[in-house]
């Protein structure tokens, strides 16, 4: 024989408001609608897991929180269910470091006043799975050295997704939010992601970050935005209002492919490197390069540019700039490099005079310097 503790060793709650006073395990027995001026469940205690066992809780005008932890807690689980229409977040685990939220779905929260989140989870923590759509502010928030993973964020006032300093962010996509799609603090990394029609930039990181294997098209800004001493490597930009990828200062930007964005490709400031991108198109229904420094010194180097307003330009001498093995098509201009940098021959390919067919060979490339940047 078991005691009913053995049988089902959770608690159930059946009704709302609910406070959460003791470590333990918790299930929702039903979908459940709050009441005004009120949180729907107020987890008190740490080591708390709440399922909500596929139910949703639903806010109604005037109430507050859908899951609160007014107070620091740790090693929070919350799981598995909906969280709708609450006047405030829908769930704010922002004191809670330490925790995971999985399989949720936040939507329309925080429309009244203070226009907040749908999803926040504290320091050290894990969201995984969840969705966020049409809340007020940010869809989802995660506070420093978090990690989100599988998750959607649409239609929400603000940025899609939020990590805080030290985070991760895959595998998720973030579209049509009111601002940044993906925003990623200090020494972050976004890595599988997408991001389309953001009301400001596709993928934002801060300084030190990485942005890796994303896509980006048809923000209204920016496709990927980063700041100092950050790495980019293979992404895709497409179609977006102003730049395909701007970076700052000590950054890389390797195997990427920029295409039909309104201002450049890629666009750097100074001691960068810019090595095997592809950029076509830029400047497309407005002025732009496929690679443009507007500093110095950097490398550019591998590039191939084509059909683009400029293809590559560099703006500043003063402090001399590589630029080497590049190879330029079709542009309003192949080259626009200002003086004092440091160029390897531009070499205009010979085109050739009969067809080619069988081991006939071609009429060569007009150089065998290695260094050499082709115009062709």
């Amino acid at each position: 024989m078991k005691t009913l503790d053995q049988v089902e060793p959770r608690t159930p709650i059946s009704s709302l408001p609910h406070s959460i006073t003791a470590a333990g395990s918790y299930y929702l027995t039903a979908n459940l609608t709050g009441v005004s001026g009120s949180n729907g469940i107020t987890i008190e205690a740490s080591d708390v897991t709440l399922d909500l066992n596929g139910f949703a809780l639903i806010g109604v005008p005037g109430s507050l929180e859908a899951v609160a932890v007014p107070a620091a807690r740790h090693n929070l689980a919350i799981r598995n269910g909906s969280v709708r229409d609450w006047g405030l977040d829908g769930v704010n685990a922002l004191n809670a470091d330490n925790s995971i939220l999985a399989g949720l779905r936040a939507y329309r929260n925080g429309l009244e006043a203070s226009f907040e989140d749908g999803l926040r989870v504290g320091q050290n923590s894990v969201v995984r799975d969840c969705t966020a759509e049409a809340n007020g502010r940010f869809g989802i928030f995660a506070d420093d050295g978090s990690t989100v993973t599988g998750c959607a964020a649409s239609l929400n006032g603000d940025n899609g997704i939020v990590v805080s300093d030290y985070g991760v962010v895959s595998d998720c996509s973030a579209k049509e939010n009111g601002f940044n799609g993906i925003k990623a603090n200090l020494s972050s990394t976004v890595r599988g992601c997408s991001a389309f029609d953001n009301a400001w930039n596709g993928v934002d990181v801060g300084s030190y970050s990485t942005v890796r294997d994303c896509a980006t098209y048809a923000n209204d800004r920016t496709g990927v935005r980063a700041n100092f001493g950050c790495t980019v490597i293979g992404c895709a930009a497409g179609s977006n209002a102003v730049d395909g990828i701007e970076v700052s200062q000590r950054c890389k930007v390797t195997d990427c492919s920029t295409a039909f964005n309104v201002g450049d490709g890629i666009e750097a400031n100074r001691d960068c490197s810019i090595e095997r991108n592809v950029c076509v198109g830029n400047g497309n229904f407005g002025d732009g390069a496929g690679v443009h420094t507007t500093n110095g010194p950097n490398v550019i180097d591998g590039n191939f540019v084509s059909g683009n307003d400029r293809g590559i330009d560099v703006d500043f001498g003063l402090r001399s700039s590589l630029i080497i093995r590049n190879r330029a098509s079709n542009n309003g201009s192949n080259y626009e490099i200002v003086a004092n940098n440091k160029v390897g021959v531009i070499v205009a390919a010979p085109n050739t005079t009969t067809a080619i067919s069988g081991s006939v060979g071609g009429a060569g490339v007009g150089t065998t310097d290695p260094w050499a940047n082709f115009s062709f």
